[in-house]
């Protein structure tokens, strides 16, 4: 009788299978894996300067830190020291937190002499850069009735390039604008009943009663943010504008008077 053959009796040589992955591919994902880790470590462990917050407040070390809000990261607002506000001399000092975040500190400066030809300066820090920031300011202000504004001019104030510009603003204060025409309408009323010197008179009421001439510098600071500085200034006409050399004289004070960070 024959002998089957190992291949009749249904043994067949199998082929060996290869690893889905080479020892070489594993080598490679070990490493990727071990990079992603070092830095997931490295991002939650990055310092980038942001001031911590306490119930919502900004922990600070003084009371003339200039800080911005910066971009949002995951939601959340990061603060950032930019520098520090010194005086004004000749001024006294206020600080107040901005109407959008009482986080972000904002300086007045009200002069001591009230004969003094300006009115006011006040000093922030801005999460824009300096030229942008200038030229949406004149854009908006240019569409203001009652406004006129100047060109922007750039200047070197204290090794800082420095964007401003000048602008005048001639308005009529509501309160008062109504109690004078209903002033003007009752005596031309029992002057001339029904007469067009009343309707004259209430128009006139109507006219500009505030009259302002103002600067508005903006210098870049660290974090993609700059340093705005506001200088103001009131007069009883149009005619009695002060000069432009004042209020850039007050706005170079005012930047003397910050400090950036170092590097900034």
């Amino acid at each position: 009788m024959a002998r089957k053959s190992a291949k009749s009796k249904g043994y067949r040589k199998q082929a060996a299978k290869k690893p889905y992955l080479s020892k070489r591919d594993i080598a490679i994902l070990c490493v990727l894996i071990v990079a992603v880790a070092i830095g997931a470590i490295l991002l939650f462990r990055y310092d980038d300067g942001a001031l911590k917050l306490k119930d919502g407040a900004v922990v600070t070390e003084g009371d003339n830190w200039l800080i911005v809000n910066g971009s949002n990261v995951r939601g959340r607002a990061r603060y950032f020291k930019l520098g520090e506000m010194g005086e004004i001399e000749g001024y006294t000092r206020e600080a107040h937190g901005i109407v959008t975040d009482a986080n972000v500190p904002e300086y007045a400066f009200t002069p001591v002499d009230e004969a003094a030809g300006i009115t006011s300066i006040t000093a922030t820090a801005s999460h824009s850069g300096a030229e942008a920031l200038a030229k949406f300011g004149t854009e908006s202000l240019a569409a203001i009735e009652g406004t006129s504004v100047g060109d922007t001019v750039e200047a070197d104030i204290n090794g800082h390039a420095v964007q401003y510009y000048i602008y005048t603003s001639e308005y009529a204060v509501a309160e008062e604008a109504e109690e004078a025409t209903e002033e003007a309408a009752e005596e031309a009323a029992e002057e001339s009943e029904g007469s067009d010197e009343a309707a004259e008179d209430a128009d006139a009421a109507a006219e500009p009663n505030r009259f302002t001439k103002s600067l508005s510098g903006y210098f870049d600071a660290g974090h993609d943010s700059c340093i705005a500085i506001h200088v103001e200034s009131s007069a009883e006409s149009a005619d009695g504008y002060l000069a432009d050399d004042a209020l850039t004289e007050a706005l170079a004070q005012a930047v003397m008077a910050v400090t950036l960070e170092e590097g900034k």
